[in-house]
C-alpha cells in the first residue's frame, strides 16, 4: 500500500493558512512542515507579498482609492511586483511537491 502526505503529516488545528498570507507566515509553515521557502534570490523571498497584501486590504476597506494606491507604481514597478508574487509561491508549490516525491514527510 503506497502512503501520501495526509499519513504522515498531521495538521494541527492552529495551522492558519487561510486569507492573505505573505512570505513571514510561508516561511513559518515550511519550518513546521519541514518544506523548503527557499527560491531564486530575484525572488527576493516573496517580500512583495506582504506590499500586496497590505495594498489589497487597504482597498478592501476603502481605506484608500485606486488611483491613490497605484499613483506611486511604474509599469516597470507592477511588473517587477507580478513576476515576484507569482513566482514566489510557484517555487515554494515546486518545493512541496519535491518534498512529496522524496517523502521529507518521513524524515
Amino acid at each position: 500500500m503506497t502512503r501520501n502526505a495526509a499519513n504522515w503529516v498531521k495538521l494541527e488545528k492552529n495551522d492558519d493558512i487561510s486569507g492573505n498570507i505573505d512570505s513571514r507566515k510561508i516561511k513559518d509553515f515550511a519550518d513546521s512542515l519541514g518544506f523548503s521557502a527557499r527560491a531564486h534570490h530575484v525572488l527576493k523571498k516573496g517580500a512583495k507579498l506582504l506590499e500586496v497584501k497590505i495594498q489589497r486590504n487597504n482597498l478592501a476597506h476603502g481605506n484608500i482609492s485606486f488611483a491613490k494606491c497605484g499613483r506611486d507604481y511604474s509599469f516597470e514597478d507592477l511588473e517587477k511586483t507580478k513576476a515576484q508574487v507569482v513566482g514566489y509561491p510557484r517555487k515554494i508549490l515546486s518545493n512541496i511537491q519535491l518534498y512529496l516525491n522524496n517523502e521529507g514527510y518521513k524524515r
